[in-house]
């Protein structure tokens, strides 16, 4: 298995676990979308909410030239610590929903 495919068995995995915590209920999906040929790994919500209609993006992951992206984190978790956690290294993390030019402030890659 190569490191593409490694990390994309812990991205799926990771978010496994997320959405384990937020599980669906009578009128709320909780939903995991994996596109491996394109290396896009999103968690999200789909449904009703009293008489509000959810359907939201809570996460999403891409795989790009062999690094993890995380575009988005719309939860209160720290996702690249969980994807560090779970042994992909912090110089293979970009987080992406960060401007390039604030990157280099964090622990992760530019």
């Amino acid at each position: 298995m190569d490191r593409s495919e490694q990390y994309a068995a812990i991205v799926r995995r990771v978010l496994t676990e997320i959405a384990e915590l937020s599980p669906s209920t009578e009128t709320l999906r909780t939903e995991l979308v994996f596109n491996e040929n394109q290396g896009h790994y999103h968690l999200g919500e789909v449904g009703w909410d009293g008489d509000d209609r959810i359907d939201v993006m809570l996460l999403h992951i891409d795989i790009i030239e062999g690094r993890i992206w995380l575009q988005y984190n719309g939860t209160d978790l720290r996702v690249g610590e969980e994807l560090v956690r779970a042994g992909i290294p912090r110089d293979q993390i970009v987080l992406g929903f960060q401007p390039p030019e604030l990157r280099q402030y964090t622990d992760f890659a530019t």
